[in-house]
């Protein structure tokens, strides 16, 4: 089957579902402020965005379709517990809000394991507690912590950890968003799947190939090399099993480095918002490097958004950013100076965007482009590989079928500019310096109540090559909001 037949495959049941009418019974206003305050967590950008207000909504259609508090003692037992986690004072002044959920994740897959997952068996259990507050001092002042208890922010066999996702402040001067300052630890402005990434509100369980996926480029972490020559280079094709530890991908999932932006909403509708922001890790950079104590400064990475909706229903945006990618471990090891003598301070990681998304009755759609160039460094001996590049896009749909059923799917690729190496098989002629490769998701998912939800999935993935990856992933998910 070619891939444009698989794309379209995926996404049939969002062009059958604009035929479908959703008949629900009306509901007062009273009822719909009740289910919105008692929806998902609110987005990490502390305040709720378009998909949590689409949730709060969903929320309060199975208020009143589906449950009641005598018909589901579960979920009268998580509403009287979440009565316990918010306060405020009676003006409104102070509020105090607490969002926890446990998401209970069990992965079944070919070896090698897919995306970010480390382990030696070919499945994994990865249970993970987060727990989202945030503090706000009249409307001008803003305080956010995120705390996540797992076996490491991507599933590893580990034993259980606890460490602190985000944690910042957001001050806003003016009596209306159009700018606010953040200063500390928190998501990437860079596209719109960051904004949907926890598994509250993501449709699938995984991430986007563009968020999840490794390339071949090293950043030095674990003694890894950062400067080969294009031959080395196109050798990495054949790896039998990429080193999460030392390649790196386009974005690393949600991006949480450190750092200071600036965003606002403008508009009498707010049509338009924007983001610009200074960090202390490129989009690429992996966990460890996201806090200050581990890396600061030197090289700073910047990231921008700018976003317009001309109505209700579209959200269209344009990114870009540009930061060294070398990881702290290999500046200190190098001092700043690459084995061959070219600076790795100026090996940048530079990444530009578009994104789309569009939601409308039972159906919501997301699509997200990036170009990303790497400079690798000279060489010390044979033909440098110089700038290289790597595109990424995923087209992704959901259909909300029945009042607590939706089906999810999502099309991925990622393709590889040309390099030409000097010697070895093929040597003289251009070959990608990587293997295209495509995956395709689908998802059911079952939304038992408004405080929990049970999704499972089937991904299959293609790569060019002679060797061939781990191509199917099944994978159930569990998530309970307290």
């Amino acid at each position: 089957m070619n891939q444009p037949m698989i794309a379209l495959l995926l996404c049939a049941t969002s062009v059958c579902a604009a035929q479908v009418v959703a008949v629900v019974p009306a509901t007062t206003s009273s009822q719909t402020v009740s289910a919105q305050t008692s929806a998902a967590p609110t987005t990490s950008a502390g305040s709720s965005s378009m998909t949590a207000q689409v949730v709060a909504a969903e929320s309060a259609v199975e208020q009143i379709t589906t449950t009641t508090d005598t018909a589901d003692p579960m979920e009268s037992f998580l509403e009287r517990l979440r009565q316990f986690q918010s306060f405020g004072t009676e003006d409104g002044q102070i509020s105090f809000n607490a969002d926890v959920w446990l998401t209970l994740d069990y992965m079944v897959f070919s070896t090698p394991p897919p995306g970010f997952i480390q382990t030696s068996n070919g499945q994994i259990f990865a249970p993970t507690l987060s727990g989202l507050f945030t503090l706000d001092i009249s409307k001008h002042l803003e305080f956010v912590f995120l705390g996540l208890v797992n076996r490491g922010f991507d599933p590893t066999e580990t034993s259980v950890q606890s460490q602190p996702a985000e944690y910042y402040t957001q001050v806003t001067p003016f009596d209306t968003p159009v700018l606010n300052f953040k200063g500390g630890k928190f998501q990437t402005a860079f596209g719109q799947w960051t904004n949907r990434h926890f598994s509250t509100q993501n449709s699938l369980i995984n991430a986007p190939m563009m968020y999840g996926q490794m390339t071949s480029v090293t950043d030095g972490n674990a003694n890894a090399g950062i400067a080969p020559n294009t031959t080395a280079m196109v050798d990495r094709k054949n790896s039998a099993s990429p080193p999460v530890t030392k390649w790196i991908p386009i974005v690393w999932g949600p991006s949480y480095a450190s750092g200071f932006q600036l965003n606002g909403t403008v508009g009498t509708l707010q049509q338009l918002d924007w983001a610009f922001e200074m960090k202390n890790a490129s989009l690429s950079s992996r966990p460890q490097e996201w806090d200050l104590w581990n890396r600061g400064f030197n090289y700073p990475t910047f990231t921008g958004r700018a976003g317009f909706r001309p109505d209700a229903a579209w959200n269209l945006g344009v990114s870009a950013s540009t930061g060294s990618y070398i990881s702290q471990a290999a500046y200190d090891r190098f001092s700043n100076t690459s084995k061959a003598g070219s600076s790795i301070g100026e090996s940048r990681q530079n990444v530009v965007g578009t994104d789309i998304s569009y939601a409308h009755g039972p159906i919501e759609l997301w699509s997200e482009f990036a170009w990303s160039q790497y400079e690798v460094p000279d060489a010390k001996a044979g033909k440098s590989v110089g700038n290289i590049g790597a595109y990424s896009y995923f087209i992704e749909s959901k259909w909300k079928f029945m009042p607590q059923f939706w089906l999810s799917g999502r099309w991925n690729q990622q393709l590889y500019s040309n390099v030409t190496p000097a010697t070895g098989p093929g040597a003289g002629s251009e070959t990608p310096w990587y293997n295209n490769l495509w995956r395709a998701d689908a998802c059911l998912g079952f939304k038992i109540n408004r405080y929990t939800q049970f999704k499972v999935q089937y991904s299959y993935t293609e790569e060019a090559g002679d060797v061939d990856p781990g191509q199917n992933l099944f994978a159930v998910e569990l998530v309970i909001q307290f």
